[in-house]
């Protein structure tokens, strides 16, 4: 009975976490930078993610230490059917975009009509989460998306929004990322309920 309780108590504290997103959005490395911080990042030896990846983490929030079962998804589109598959039962999903390709906001916006859809039921969180936000501050192009349309989207569709850059000077993003998500996943359940 006591290992049964233990075991419950694990589960509640288990969360599935699932970064999807168009091809070259910063997915693997966040996911990198989760495992090893930022320390250990090699932005010039970079192997996109074939299929998915995972790792397992520790989090608190609110006093409370869950362990976050972190898949990250490929972006690339012969991998799509897989995706479906991982956000089946996902209680935290993280849909990526780059500032700087359009293409990849456009999937993004899709992602989450998918997500939201795909899921087993509507107790999914859904982040949207804009990368490489340096390189949008360093480089003026006509392929780069803008705060406003961003802040349309997301407030169509009620969900909050971050942008973060993995490189140090903004990397304090992320936890700020974190923080969002799990505010979101608590919101989910409690009007689940």
């Amino acid at each position: 009975i006591i290992w049964t309780y233990i075991k419950l108590m694990d589960d509640v504290n288990k969360i599935k976490f699932v970064i999807i997103g168009y091809e070259k959005t910063g997915k693997t490395l966040f996911t990198q930078y989760l495992d090893e911080g930022n320390s250990f990042l090699d932005f010039n030896n970079y192997h996109p993610t074939n299929g998915a990846s995972y790792i397992s983490r520790k989090y608190n929030y609110e006093n409370i230490e869950y362990t976050l079962d972190v898949w990250d998804t490929s972006g690339e589109q012969k991998y799509r059917a897989l995706t479906k598959f991982f956000i089946r039962d996902a209680h935290i999903l993280l849909i990526f975009f780059n500032y700087n390709d359009r293409r990849s906001f456009e999937d993004a916006k899709q992602l989450v009509q998918f997500g939201k859809v795909e899921s087993d039921n509507n107790k999914v969180a859904c982040v949207l989460v804009g990368s490489k936000y340096d390189l949008e501050l360093e480089q003026k192009t006509m392929d780069i998306v803008n705060e406003e349309e961003v802040l349309d989207f997301v407030g169509i569709y009620n969900i909050p929004y971050a942008h973060i850059s993995i490189k140090e000077k903004y990397s304090n993003g992320v936890n700020e990322l974190l923080n969002k998500a799990f505010k979101e996943y608590v919101k989910t359940i409690k009007n689940s309920k």
